[in-house]
């Protein structure tokens, strides 16, 4: 018997996203020309996903596909923005998108590039394989701020890390390791705060 796994890897995604790119953005400020922005409601989550026939610009010297999200501050503060990049879990090919986040001012110009912290998780099964990621700044009440969200596609198929848990194995459960690879796509959930 010969088992198959219908699901892509990151490699030929990648492959595919090169091969069908058109109109790459190289500046932020094309990007926000070049795409829809997704609304941000303060303090409520949005989920979307990144998908090969999204916008794509250049990241990292490498083209990606990405999405823009927007918000405006309802007093000045301080912004604080989670991002999550969800593990495509289903198959046999784990993946999950090495995210990047650029916080852009209203004419699209790069205020923050740099997350106060990003790394893996995987502390429950509710959310298995996860890069989380948080950025925050200054926000004045009013204006308007954007979001850009792509993928850091130097090493698309690479291993990201490995994820441990029990399966079930007739009565007993037994400990397994699985990979996660680097891919050109993937869920995001962005929520962003002001206080």
């Amino acid at each position: 018997m010969m088992l198959s796994g219908c699901a892509t890897t990151g490699e030929a995604d990648f492959a595919t996203l090169e091969q069908s790119a058109t109109a790459t953005a190289k500046t932020t400020q094309a990007a926000l020309e070049n795409s829809p922005t997704l609304p941000l409601k303060i303090g409520k989550s949005s989920e979307t996903r990144l998908e090969l026939n999204d916008p794509t610009l250049w990241a990292l010297g490498q083209i990606a596909n990405y999405r823009i999200f927007e918000f405006s501050a309802p007093q000045d503060g301080r912004y604080k923005i989670d991002l999550m990049s969800l593990c495509d879990c289903i198959g046999f090919n784990k993946k999950l998108m090495r995210p990047l986040g650029f916080v852009l001012d209203g004419e699209g110009v790069v205020i923050n590039d740099a997350p106060d912290s990003i790394g893996y998780k995987n502390e429950t099964w509710k959310l298995p394989g996860r890069i989380e990621g948080v950025w925050s700044g200054s926000a004045q009440a009013g204006q308007s701020y954007y979001f850009l969200v792509t993928a850091d596609n130097r090493a698309p198929g690479s291993e990201v890390t490995t994820s441990s848990g029990l399966t079930p194995a007739g009565a007993a459960l037994i400990p397994i390791t699985v990979s996660l690879k680097s891919a050109p796509t993937g869920k995001v959930r962005v929520m962003v705060t002001v206080e």
